[in-house]
């Protein structure tokens, strides 16, 4: 409230402030990977390491410029110099920055200058719903904090980048964003995109995406920068991509969705690996759609698959990744990877996707005749060991971290899809062991067989009424539920690569259990 309000004391104020500040002191931490000099010096050893002093090191980030302070408080004051700044604690410098920011917010807002508008839920999903509106509404700087830690740097570009203005030389135009979920197991901010995107290097991005990169190669600096690229309206600059390498790009971004590498849920920093095979079909519509590569470039891309669907083989130099943090595998040599066990999502979410987006995803390889697509529901509470789904406040289950972009659903026709026997207590072969997830489920996908079908486009919530009930939410075409309607349907972590949970004594899921909920 306004801190010169009658209602408020002088006694009143001194034990807010303290009230205030015990709080901060004993909740409030700093990010140590971030401002840890070790890491810096470690994986970063051309660049200096101050002294470490977390205070001065966060302080100066939004205090040091010449100008920041003149600007947020209105008056004269002048810019805060870094010895001033390590003579304050936590409290006065977190402190001098929001109050003056709040200052500013509300100084601007009453004047007409800014608005606010909270929207809650993706941001993805509001991209693209601002994409849809008439006017498009555009944005001279968009700050995303670090959220592509968590949905991936290539969502970032497909449904955010769009808002842009077209950068000028009189007002430039950037999206912001940061690396602070597991800054220390990248080598460069390159290997961050790479993982992120398929990309080999981050000029790349400019060649295939549209997008340009504008900061220091390095996942350490505290503002990585993206703008669009001055003269994509231009014919000639998205031809700077061949048809040979946009294949091969697609075709590593198909595998880097359909199969990620094995991962420790209970790593503290690990790769995300946020990719699916709607986001790799999001791309194509994009490549068309925005960069106006031809359309009968990424239809050829998606012949590719219709056709590896029916023989069971793709052809391509993309390598499957085989370790993680994935690392760029060059091959001269053409590769065969079996597509087998995700031959019924790959057709159904191509069905789905061409049928949206007819106008820029056209395959000339007939699809198979099938029934029309729906979306099914299954409830996992009462065929699952509940303890094993629960996730505790620190996002820890009896499984390792356990988010939403992980899992992915397998149907098998044996009641056992990850290979081991079938224990009275789940819980007993989890161990919390960081060398947990033995991978057999990915070796059995890669191997290829009618016998194991993935999937990895789900949606994995708690039922609003009921929040101990869990729900899995996928798409399938009506014909292949039919078919496969007596395999066993299993919850999947795609990092462990392990079971989300262990069937109970109760007896298995199986297909047919779950409900048809829409068209």
């Amino acid at each position: 409230g306004d801190m010169e309000d009658n209602d408020y004391s002088g006694e009143q104020h001194e034990r807010l402030f303290r009230e205030a500040k015990e709080d901060i002191r004993s909740s409030w931490r700093v990010n140590r990977i971030m401002f840890c000099p070790r890491w810096t010096k470690f994986f970063e050893g051309d660049l200096p390491v101050k002294r470490f002093h977390p205070v001065a090191e966060i302080g100066s980030c939004f205090l040091h410029s010449q100008g920041i302070m003149e600007s947020l408080s209105g008056d004269n004051t002048t810019a805060l110099e870094l010895s001033d700044v390590s003579s304050m604690n936590f409290f006065e410098c977190s402190s001098l920055f929001f109050w003056n920011t709040a200052r500013a917010l509300v100084n601007l807002s009453s004047e007409g200058v800014v608005r606010f508008e909270v929207n809650i839920g993706s941001v993805t999903d509001l991209g693209r719903s601002i994409q849809e509106e008439r006017p498009v509404r555009k944005f001279h700087r968009i700050f995303l904090s670090n959220i592509a830690d968590y949905i991936g740097l290539l969502s970032i570009f497909t449904e955010i980048a769009p808002l842009l203005h077209i950068p000028s030389q009189l007002v430039p135009s950037f999206i912001q964003t940061n690396v602070l979920l597991n800054t220390q197991i990248w080598h460069s901010y390159s290997h961050y995109v790479y993982s992120a995107t398929g990309l080999l290097y981050v000029e790349d991005a400019m060649k295939f995406l549209g997008m340009k990169y504008m900061s220091h190669d390095s996942v350490w600096i505290h503002q990585n920068q993206w703008t669009r690229d001055e003269d994509e309206n231009k014919s000639h600059v998205r031809r700077l991509v061949s048809r040979e390498e946009l294949s091969d790009w697609l075709h590593r971004l198909l595998l880097q969705s359909i199969l990620p590498p094995m991962r420790d849920p209970f790593e503290p920093s690990f790769e995300a690996c946020p990719m699916n095979v709607a986001t790799f079909l999001r791309t194509c519509v994009f490549c068309v759609k925005v960069l106006k590569q031809p359309a009968h470039w990424v239809g050829s891309i998606l012949d590719d698959i219709i056709t590896a669907c029916s023989t069971g083989v793709l052809k391509t130099k993309a390598v499957i990744a085989d370790h993680s943090p994935s690392m760029y595998q060059h091959s001269e040599t053409i590769n065969k990877i079996n597509l087998q066990s995700f031959r019924l999502e790959l057709l159904t979410q191509i069905e789905i996707w061409t049928r949206l987006n007819a106008k820029y995803l056209v395959p000339l390889v007939k699809l198979p005749n099938r029934g029309d697509c729906h979306k099914y529901r299954l409830h996992l509470w009462h065929n699952c060991d509940g303890s094993f789904l629960k996730v505790t406040p620190e996002g820890v289950g009896c499984g390792g971290k356990l988010t939403t972009l992980c899992v992915g659903l397998a149907l098998s026709k044996t009641k056992d899809p990850d290979g081991g026997g079938a224990p009275d207590d789940f819980l007993d072969r989890c161990p919390r062991d960081p060398v947990h997830g033995e991978g057999y489920i990915r070796n059995k996908a890669i191997s290829g067989s009618d016998m194991l079908h993935v999937f990895s486009c789900v949606r994995f919530d708690r039922q609003q009424e009921d929040k101990d009930q869990y729900i899995v939410e996928f798409f399938m075409n009506e014909d292949d539920f039919k078919r496969y309607s007596s395999y066993f349907v299993y919850a999947i972590r795609a990092d462990s690569w392990n079971q989300l949970g262990r069937c109970t004594s109760t007896g298995s899921m199986r297909l047919r259990e779950a409900q048809r909920v829409s068209s």
